[in-house]
Parts: C-alpha cells; structure tokens; sequence
C-alpha cells in the first residue's frame, strides 16, 4: 500500500467517522424535539455530505463494498426490511383510515358509557380541546380518554401541552395551576374548564356546552352579602368571573322587593349574610325549593349568636334535619400551617360533588360544623367536605377570644370530636329539592378562592344542583382484576417442568445439536 493510498485510508475514515457522529447528533435531535428540527435538518444534510465525500476520496473501497458478497447479503436483508415496513405502512393507514375498536377488559373501562355516546351522537360542529398536562398529572391517561372521545365523534381535536415545558402556551391560555391538569373544552365559540379529567367532568361540560340556554344562579342580596363585582378580599369578582367561564350565568336577587324566585332561576345561593333574613324572604325562598328547586348556603361562624337569622337556622333544623353550630372548627392534623382554624382537606365524600374533586386540596377560613339531626328520617344527608379525626368544633368563643396566644382545647360533651362535616348535601327525593350547605363562606370569596381546589368545590356543588341526572349515573370504572388459581399440585408441578425445565433444555439441546452438526460436516 503506498503512502498515497494510505493518506485517502485515513481520510476516509475520518469522513466515516465524523458522519456517524452527525447522524447520532441529528438523531438526538429528534428524540429531544420529536419532530424534524432546522438542527436535525443540518445535521442529516452534514453526515449526507460527507458520505459522499468519502465516496469520492475511497472509490475503491467504496464499489469493493457496493459489489462483495456481504453487500449482496446486506442487500437481501434491506429489500426485506422494505417489504416489511411497506406491509406496516399499509396495514396502518387501513387502520387509520377504517379504525375499529373491540373492548374486552371486564367492566369495559376503555370504552365509554351510553349515556357519553347520546351526548356525543346529539351534538353538532367541531368539539375542540386544549390539554395542559405537566407530567406529574398522569398525561397519558388522561389523553386516552379524550381519544375515545374522539373515536366516537369525528369532529373532535385534542391537542396536548406541558404547562413546564412550554410555558408561553400555558400563559397564551391563562394556565396558572401548573401543578394540575387544566382541559380547556370549546365548542359552538363557548367554552368549559375542568380540571378533574374523568368521562363525568368531561361529558358533564359537553352538556353544559350544548345547552340551550345557560343555568341561571341568583345570589341573595340585602343583608350584607359579599358583591358579586366587589374585586377586594371579601368580594366574589374572581367567583362571578369562574362562573361565567364555565357557562353559568350569574345575577342578584333581593328577595325583600320580589314576591317569587324568577321561573329562570337554576340554583338560588345565600353567601355570608351579616343581618338575620326576614320571615317573608325565608317563606319565599322556602317555597321555591320546596317546588323542587335548588339552593346553596353558606353560613360563616359568628361570636355573638344574636346575629345569627334564627328563623333560617330553625328552617334548616326543621325542613331540612341539620343543624349549623355556632362553633369554629380546629384541626390538629391537617391544617394550613400554622392555623390550625383553617382546616386543609383532601379527601372528600362519597357524591357527585365529592367525586368530581379527586385528591386535590381545599381550605376553609374559620368554618363551622355542621350536624346531621335524624340520619333516620329527612331529606338524603351527604357529607361533602369532612375534617381530619383529630378536629373538632369549638364552642367556647372565650377560649377562641384567646388565640392565636393559646390555643383553645377539646372539651368532652361541649365540643363536636372529629371527623366533622363543614360541607353537605341534602336532598328531598318527594319534591326533587336539592340543597348545599357549607359552614364556611371564605373559601369562595377573592381572598382565597384562586388558590388550590376552593373554586372547583363551588363548581362542583352548583353543577350538582344545576346538570341533568343522567350525567350523574356516570361512574367512574374501577379495574377488576383477576387471578388464575391453580389448586392442584399435580397442575402446578407439571407446568414448572414444561415451563422452566422442558421448553429451555430443548432449546439448548438443539443449539448444541446444531454446533456438533457443523463441527462433523465442516471439511478437512
């Protein structure tokens, strides 16, 4: 070999060299992009360049390639694989083209309910939907829900994003809760919120969207309530504007200069009320639920009882079994530090609203608890919001008058022990009535309702007071799973012999078979 050739060797096989090395940067760049980039464009194009390089420096070395046996064999191997990836290419877009599905888990959790399929099948235009997911939210699961949505209605696109990854979209769409998953739903230029991805939350915004008309919620007025407008701490500007987002509409109503509740009406919602309610708003308010409305109440803790409406609270005990103490909750366990008055809950009741919550947090400021009367006879009584066991309700407000300086402690048959209900839903099933009560008003209001869970929980009630009840009969599946109980020793024994001794030994017995074959048959 001359010193020329020996040169164009070297060349060459830096050439080869620094091509593999661009082909791995331009694949890095794919798997870090997930799609052909400017710099995996450079980089293919850079390898493409020096191959051909080296073909013009190697001549030989290269048509010794192109043309020795092992190319012929490589060659065979190529065409195959082609063939190959052509077959898939084609079964795929078969499958794409004419996709089928067949559902055979136990509970048929991967297919949605009937009840999602009627919604889908009556709605009409384009259904969009922006998802973002950070990857501690368990995004492919929920993106295979959506799928299915999108199995079932052909006008259906879901588009997916990490809120971290990409932050510009998520402040594009006003995403702050980067923490959780946000799935804005659009559809007919309305558009839903939910950030529970369930087949109830979704299907449940695909009905609010499809209405007709939007649910109307009145918010009692003329005693002190917080204003709907006020953008201060104490006010539900923040609230109002949710709500509308959401697709409620919102109004005030004073039921002192108004004889009936408006026929429109959806939910009537009493919030924080300074001054007693009058026996003719009561009597109103009480016969509009009694026709089978719905109503909220919430209902903040007050030092001096008097101030209390001891006609509404009689109202509650006797039309509605429960019983609004005036104490303020503590908990010793889970609580948002160092407050132990603002009890911190993650865990919610068994119910439509309690369902749709799943784990995430909400907070009360200074609640009060609620008691359930007659748990024999009344209206359905189901807590939705539970303190921790080691909570309970105060009632001393001279030892409440102490804190934060000392801490008031659990005094046996004065104090309600924990768990206690600060949240609850109620419901007549004679009259279809339908009521949530809470002990706490602050959760909803500007000050806190941005924060963890408080507004979802608002949310959550009205639309159990507000959605039609065949959203309600969605549940969410639960996997089944199933064992294979092998009870005869005799089974099990011979499945280990053809499982781990047969099948294995037979395999190395022909491999050695084969090699003592050819080591015979190899010529001398």
């Amino acid at each position: 070999m001359t010193l020329d050739s020996r040169r164009k060797e070297k060349i060459g096989n830096v050439l080869l060299i620094l091509a593999a090395l661009a082909v791995l940067v331009a694949l890095g760049f794919l798997l870090v992009e997930r799609h052909f980039s400017l710099g995996s464009e450079i980089a293919f194009g850079i390898a493409a360049v020096l191959l051909v390089a080296f073909v013009f420096v190697e001549p030989l070395r290269t048509r010794k390639w192109v043309t020795g046996r092992q190319a012929r064999y490589g060659s065979n191997a190529v065409l195959m694989s082609v063939v190959l990836l052509v077959v898939l290419a084609v079964g795929n877009y078969l499958a794409d083209a004419h996709p089928y599905r067949v559902d055979v888990t136990a509970n048929r959790r991967l297919s949605l309910s009937q009840e999602t399929v009627d919604v889908l099948d009556a709605l009409e235009g384009p259904v969009r939907v922006v998802g973002f997911f950070p990857s501690t939210a368990y995004p492919d699961q929920a993106q295979d829900l959506l799928s299915q949505y999108e199995y079932h209605y052909a006008d259906w696109e879901s588009t997916f994003y990490d809120p971290v990854v990409e932050p510009s979209r998520a402040s594009e769409w006003g995403v702050t809760d980067t923490w959780r998953a946000t799935v804005f739903i659009i559809y007919q230029e309305r558009q839903d919120v939910i950030h529970t991805v369930s087949e109830r939350e979704v299907t449940s915004a695909l009905v609010r969207l499809s209405r007709a008309e939007q649910p109307v919620v009145y918010f009692l007025t003329g005693h002190g309530e917080p204003d709907l407008a006020d953008t201060q701490d104490a006010g539900l500007s923040t609230l109002s504007e949710r709500l509308v987002n959401v697709g409620f509409e919102v109004a005030s109503l004073n039921l002192l200069i108004t004889e009936t509740v408006p026929s429109d009406a959806s939910a009537v919602v009493l919030l924080s009320p300074i001054t007693p309610l009058a026996q003719d708003e009561l009597d109103r308010l009480a016969a509009y639920l009694d026709g089978g409305g719905a109503g909220m109440v919430l209902l903040d803790p007050l030092p001096n009882p008097e101030d209390d409406s001891a006609a509404l609270l009689a109202w509650l005990a006797e039309r509605w079994g429960v019983q609004v103490r005036n104490d303020i909750v503590l908990d010793g366990t889970s609580y948002l530090y160092p407050m132990p008055t603002v009890p911190l809950v993650s865990a919610y009741g068994v119910g439509p609203i309690g369902d749709g919550m799943g784990t995430v947090e909400t907070y009360f400021i200074e609640a009060r608890s609620i008691q359930d009367l007659d748990p024999d006879a009344g209206p359905n009584y189901v807590p939705v919001v539970q303190t921790s066991a080691n909570s309970w309700g105060e009632s001393s407000w001279e030892e409440l008058s102490q804190y934060p300086e000392r801490l008031p402690e659990f005094d046996e048959g004065e104090d309600v022990g924990g768990p206690v209900d600060i949240g609850v839903a109620l419901e007549d099933r004679d009259s279809d009535s339908r009521l949530v009560l809470f002990g706490d008003a602050h959760f909803c209001m500007n000050i806190a309702v941005q924060d963890a869970g408080n507004s979802d929980l608002f949310v959550n009630a009205l639309n159990w007071l507000t959605e039609d009840e065949e959203l309600i009969s969605i549940s969410p599946k639960v996997d089944e799973d199933r064992y294979v109980v092998i009870r005869s020793a005799l089974v099990r024994n011979a499945l280990f012999a053809i499982l781990v001794l047969l099948i294995p030994l037979t395999v190395a017995g022909l491999g050695v078979l084969v090699f003592v074959v050819r080591r015979v048959r190899r010529p001398k």
